[in-house]
C-alpha cells in the first residue's frame, strides 16, 4: 500500500459494516466506512472541479466538528490535494489576526474550507480564499458517478510514498506555529508499527474524544481505527471535558477496547467517579488499552485508575503510558508494564516504555555523546515514523535535526537497563498551569516588580516547575536571593508574602515553595543568566531540603506568634474548615485569615459556600454574606447570628488595606452579582476596592423600580463609605450606565469623580429590549461554565426557534450541568432560575433609558464584543462605545483592552487588564 487512500479503499471494501460513530450535543451521526468512502469520492470532485485545487495544493480546514473534519480530511486527499488541520483559533483578536497572517503566509495563502458558523474568525483570510461548507452541499451535479468502492483510480492516482499526505499544526508557542509535513510512508509505517505493538484489529472499538486539529486523534486513534478495520467512536471534546462521567458511559455502552486519555483527564475521571451521587457502574469488561500520554502520567494517579476501571470489570490493568509527539505520528513509545515496571523501580512517574520498530530511541549529553544506560540526557529519536520537515520552514529542521537525522525532542530522560525510556523533564523553561502555558521570565519579572530592590536582589530571582510526589499536575517553584543574609522573621514573612500573591496574579496559582538561597547556590553564566535546569535538579534532588525547612520553621515561627486564636465554638469550626479547604496547618490558622489571601475566584467562592452550607448545617449562606464577611471573626459573627434578615446594604468589600490612595468603586453587570471583580480587585490591594451589588439574592431584598432608585441608593452607599472625593466608579457593561448616572449626581454634588467604562455602551435601550429571559439565563450558563459563549448563542436562536418554554429551557441546560459541578457551586434549579429572574428585572429598568447630560470625563475600556452583537471589534468600537464622546465635557478616552466581553476580566486576561486600568488612573491622577 503506498498511500492513505488505500486504507479508506481497503476498510471499505474489506469492512462494510464497521461504523464511524460521532457524539455531538445535537445527537449523534453514524456512518460506515463505505459511506465515508463515498462522501469523500463525492466531495473530491466538488474540490477538483468547482473550487480548481490542484494536486499537491494546500487546503485548510477551519471547521466546527469531528464530522466535519473527518468527512473533507479524506475528500481533500481523494482530490490529490494536502489537508492542514486548523487549531482553534486564540480568544484575543490580536493573537488571532496575528496567528492567522502567519499561517496564512506559511502556507501559501491557502484555499481554506470552513463553514458559515466560523467564517468571521476568519478575519485575517482573504475572501477569495474562503470556501464555506454550507454553499457546497449541493455543488455535485445530478448524474455523477462516483467510483465503486475499492476502485483503484484513488490508489494509483493518489500523490503517495514520500510526498506529503497531510499536515498537523504545532502551538507555536515560541513563535509562529510549525506545520509538520507528514508524508504517506511516514503515516502507513506509523500504523502498521503501532498496530504490530498494541495488537488491535477488526475486533477492536476505538474511542477518541480529542479534537481533530490534535495528532492523537488523527493518528493514535481514527487512521489507527481506520487500518484495522475497526469501529471507531469520536465524542465531541466539551462535551467529555465538561462531564468526565460521559467517557466512562460511552466506553461502556460502545463496548470500547482502546481509547486515549492525558494524565489530568485521568485524575478528573476518578475524581468524577468519587464524587457522583448515585451507585450506577460502567461495564467496562472489552477494555483492553487506555494509552495516555501528551504529559507525565504520576503512577499513584495510574494506580487508582487501573482499580477504578478494574471495579468496573476491565479484565486487566488497562493504562498504558506512552510518548509520542506530532513529528511522530503520535503513540510510538507505549509501557505495557505499567504499574509493575514502576513498583520495582520505586518510580513516581511512569516509564514511557519501548520503541515500535519504526521508531529509534538515543540519549546524548549536550555534545551529542550518545550516554550509557541510566544516566540522564536528552532525548533524540529517528526512523520511519519521525517527521523529516516542515513545510515552508527549512530553517526548523536544521534547528532541530542533527547533522546525523536525529529529531531533538526537547525532553529529557534515560533508558533503564532493559530499554524503557523514562522522561524526566523538559529543556524548554515554560510552566504549565491547568493546560495553561506561562513563561518564567515573565513571571521572575513580577516577582522582583513586587518585591523590590530593598527586599531581594534583582535579576536573581528563578521561577520553575516541578511534578510533586502524589500530584496531578505541576507546581511552582521560586528560588530567590534576599539582601539580608538571615531576615527576620516578619520581614522574611511579608517577602514570602508578596512573592505568592505575585506567582497568583500571574497564573493564578500560588508557588509550592519560595526559597531564600544564598549567593553561591546561585551562580551565573558568562552572560549573566541563571540555570533554571540546575536550579530545578537540585531542588528535585532534596539539596535545597535544608533551605526550604529552614524557611517554614521561620515562617511557622510567625503565624503562631502573630496568630489570634479561635475564641468561640464558630470561630474554631470556620478556622477547621480553611485548614482543610486550603491545606494549612490548622495552628497556623488565626481569626484574622481571609478568604481574601486565598486568592478565591467567582468559582472557588461558590464551592467554598457549598462546603461551609455541608459542613455547618446551614441550609442556604447568601453570597454577600462571604464577601462582606471574609475573615473568619466576621464570617462566624455573621454566621452566628439569630438569621434575620438585615437591612439590604449594596457594598462589598473587596480589599480593605487602610490608604490614603483613592478608592476604587466597581459597578456590577447586568447579571447583578459582582463575583467577576475579585480577580481584578487583587490587583488593587494597597487600597480600598468596593463593588456595588443589586438587590434580590438574599430574601427579603426588593427590586429596584428604577435606575433613579438605584443611583440614588449606591450614591448614598458610596458617600456612607468614602464620604469625600476624589471618587474612582468603573462600571461593567450594563454597569456603565449606572456609574454614568451616578457619576453625574455626584458631579452635582460638588465631588471629582472619575468614570470608566468597561465594554458597555452609553445606548443600550436596543440591547435591553433584546434579551429575553432565555438569552439571560443562557449568559448566566456561560458564565458558570455550562456552554460555551459559542453555544449560548446558538441555543439562543434554537430554543426561540422551537419556542421553549421557561421550564423547557432550564431542562435542556441543566441537562448539560454535571450533577457534581451543580453541587460544588450549590446551585438547584431553583437558585440558577431566580439568579436568571434577578438579571431580567435589572436590564428590565434599561428599556426606557436615554442617556442625557454629560460628566467632566469618561474613560472606555473596549474588548472584543458580545458574539450576538458581532466579532468585529472596531466596528464595535465606532459604532457603539465612540458615542459616549458625546456625554462628556472633555474627550473621551479609549483604551484597548484584551480578551472579550465576558473574558476581559478572567484569569487569562486580568494580569494585562489591570495594567490598562493602571495606566488610565494614572493618567488622570487617580492613583
Amino acid at each position: 500500500m503506498a498511500s492513505l487512500l488505500g486504507l479508506l479503499d481497503r476498510a471499505a471494501a474489506a469492512s462494510p459494516s464497521a461504523h464511524v460513530f460521532f457524539h455531538g450535543e445535537d445527537g449523534h451521526i453514524a456512518m460506515t466506512y463505505v459511506e465515508l468512502h463515498r462522501q469523500a469520492t463525492e466531495n473530491a470532485l466538488i474540490i477538483r472541479h468547482k473550487l480548481g485545487v490542484s494536486p499537491g495544493q494546500v487546503v485548510l480546514l477551519h471547521l466546527d466538528s469531528q464530522a466535519n473534519y473527518m468527512t473533507w480530511f479524506w475528500s481533500v486527499l481523494a482530490a490529490n490535494a494536502i489537508p492542514v488541520m486548523s487549531t482553534p483559533l486564540p480568544a484575543d483578536e490580536v493573537a488571532s489576526g496575528r496567528h492567522l497572517k502567519h499561517l496564512n503566509a506559511l502556507l501559501g495563502n491557502p484555499t481554506v474550507l470552513t463553514v458559515r458558523s466560523l467564517r468571521a474568525e476568519l478575519v485575517s483570510i482573504s475572501d477569495t480564499q474562503i470556501r464555506l461548507l454550507d454553499e457546497l452541499a449541493t455543488a455535485v451535479g445530478k448524474g455523477t458517478q462516483p467510483p465503486p468502492v475499492g476502485n483503484v483510480h484513488s490508489e494509483t492516482a493518489a500523490r503517495c510514498g514520500n510526498n506529503t499526505a497531510f499536515m498537523m499544526l504545532t502551538s507555536g508557542s515560541t513563535g509562529g506555529a510549525k506545520a509538520v509535513d507528514i508524508t504517506h510512508s511516514q503515516v502507513l509505517a506509523s500504523l502498521q508499527a503501532k498496530s504490530q505493538m498494541t495488537g488491535t484489529s477488526e475486533r477492536d472499538t476505538f474511542l477518541n474524544w480529542i479534537g481533530f486539529d490534535h495528532v492523537a486523534c488523527v493518528t493514535e486513534i481514527h487512521l489507527h481505527a481506520l487500518a484495522a478495520c475497526a469501529t471507531q467512536v469520536h465524542i465531541e471534546p466539551k462535551m467529555v471535558i465538561r462531564d468526565p462521567l460521559l467517557w466512562l458511559d460511552k466506553l461502556a455502552s460502545h463496548k470500547v477496547s482502546y481509547t486515549f486519555a492525558p494524565n489530568f483527564f485521568l485524575a478528573a475521571v476518578l475524581k468524577a467517579v468519587r464524587g457522583k451521587a448515585s451507585d450506577d457502574t460502567f461495564n467496562l469488561s472489552e477494555l483492553r488499552l487506555v494509552v495516555s500520554g501528551g504529559e507525565a502520567n504520576a503512577v499513584a494517579t495510574g494506580i487508582a485508575f487501573n482499580e477504578m476501571t478494574k471495579s468496573f470489570g476491565a479484565p486487566r490493568d488497562v493504562l498504558c503510558p506512552a510518548f509520542g509527539m506530532t513529528e511522530t505520528c503520535a503513540g510510538s513509545i507505549y509501557n505495557f508494564q505499567f504499574p509493575a515496571l514502576e513498583r520495582e523501580a520505586k518510580l513516581e512517574f511512569a516509564s514511557v516504555g519501548q520503541s515500535t520498530s519504526a521508531l529509534s530511541i538515543r540519549i546524548v549529553d549536550t555534545e551529542g555523546t550518545i550516554l550509557s544506560s541510566t544516566e540522564t540526557g536528552q532525548l533524540e529519536l529517528s526512523g520511519l515514523a519521525v517527521a523529516q520537515a516542515y513545510y515552508n520552514n527549512p530553517r526548523n529542521a536544521t534547528q532541530l535535526f542533527t547533522h546525523d537525522g536525529w529529531f531533538k525532542t526537547g525532553d529529557t530522560g534515560y533508558l533503564d537497563s532493559q530499554g524503557n525510556l523514562v522522561l524526566s523533564g523538559r529543556t524548554k523553561d515554560s510552566i504549565i498551569i491547568n493546560g495553561v502555558k506561562y513563561f518564567s521570565h515573565e513571571l521572575e519579572a513580577a516577582v522582583d516588580a513586587a518585591v523590590g530592590e530593598e527586599d531581594i536582589v534583582p535579576s536573581f530571582t528563578s521561577a520553575f516547575a516541578t511534578w510533586p510526589k502524589g500530584g496531578n499536575s505541576e507546581e511552582v517553584i521560586i528560588t530567590i536571593l534576599t539582601v539580608q543574609a538571615n531576615p527576620e522573621d516578619t520581614a522574611l514573612a511579608a517577602i514570602i508574602d508578596k512573592i505568592a500573591k505575585a506567582t497568583f496574579l500571574y497564573c493564578s496559582k500560588k508557588p509550592s515553595a519560595v526559597i531564600p538561597l544564598p549567593s553561591k547556590l546561585l551562580g551565573k553564566s558568562s552572560l549573566g543568566k541563571l540555570s533554571r535546569t540546575a536550579l530545578k535538579q537540585a531542588y528535585e534532588h532534596g539539596k535545597f531540603d535544608g533551605y526550604i525547612n529552614d524557611t517554614a520553621t521561620c515562617l511557622r515561627r510567625y503565624r503562631k506568634k502573630t496568630r489570634k486564636s479561635p475564641e468561640t465554638d464558630m470561630e474554631s469550626e470556620l478556622a477547621r474548615i480553611f485548614a482543610t479547604e486550603f491545606e494549612l496547618d490548622p495552628q497556623e490558622v488565626g481569626v484574622d485569615d481571609s478568604l481574601v489571601n486565598f486568592g478565591v475566584d467567582s468559582i472557588r467562592l461558590l464551592r467554598f459556600k457549598g462546603v461551609l452550607q455541608d459542613q455547618l448545617g446551614i441550609s442556604d449562606i447568601p453570597i454577600g454574606v462571604l464577601l462582606t464577611n471574609p475573615s473568619i471573626s466576621s464570617m462566624a459573627k455573621a454566621l452566628s447570628s439569630s438569621g434575620e434578615v438585615g437591612v439590604y446594604d449594596p457594598v462589598v468589600v473587596l480589599q480593605s488595606a487602610p490608604s490614603r490612595r483613592t478608592p476604587i468603586w466597581f459597578i456590577h453587570p447586568g447579571l447583578g452579582e459582582v463575583l467577576v471583580f475579585l480577580n481584578i480587585s487583587r490587583f488593587f490591594s494597597d487600597r480600598q476596592v468596593y463593588a456595588l451589588r443589586a438587590p434580590g439574592f438574599n430574601p427579603g431584598e426588593k427590586m429596584f423600580t428604577s435606575i433613579d432608585e438605584m443611583t440614588d441608593v449606591y450614591m448614598h452607599a458610596i458617600k456612607q463609605r468614602q464620604p469625600h472625593g476624589p471618587y474612582v466608579l468603573v462600571g461593567y457593561s450594563f454597569g456603565s450606565m449606572i456609574a454614568f448616572e451616578t457619576t453625574k449626581k455626584l458631579e452635582a454634588a460638588g465631588n471629582v469623580v472619575f468614570m470608566g467604562s468597561l465594554n458597555g455602551p452609553p445606548h443600550i435601550k436596543w440591547r435591553m429590549v433584546q434579551i429575553d429571559w432565555c438569552e439571560l439565563f443562557l449568559n448566566l450558563s456561560y458564565f458558570l461554565g455550562f456552554i460555551t459563549e459559542e453555544e449560548a448563542v446558538q441555543k439562543g436562536v434554537d430554543f426561540h426557534k422551537a419556542g421553549y418554554t421557561r421550564d423547557e429551557i432550564l431542562d435542556r441546560i441543566l441537562a448539560l450541568a454535571p450533577p457534581e459541578k451543580m453541587r460544588e457551586l450549590d446551585l438547584t434549579r431553583e437558585k440558577i432560575a431566580r439568579w436568571a429572574d434577578i438579571s431580567s428585572q435589572l436590564q428590565g429598568l434599561a428599556h426606557r433609558y436615554d442617556p442625557c447630560g454629560t460628566v467632566d470625563h469618561i474613560d472606555v475600556f473596549f474588548a472584543n464584543p458580545l458574539l450576538a452583537v458581532g466579532k468585529d471589534k472596531q466596528q464595535w468600537l465606532r459604532q457603539h462605545l465612540h458615542p459616549w464622546k458625546d456625554f462628556a465635557k472633555e474627550p473621551a478616552r479609549f483604551h484597548d483592552s484584551p480578551g472579550a466581553h465576558y473574558t476581559m476580566l478572567s484569569p487569562e486576561h486580568v494580569f494585562q487588564m489591570q495594567k490598562v486600568l493602571r495606566t488610565a488612573f494614572a493618567a488622570r491622577g487617580a492613583l
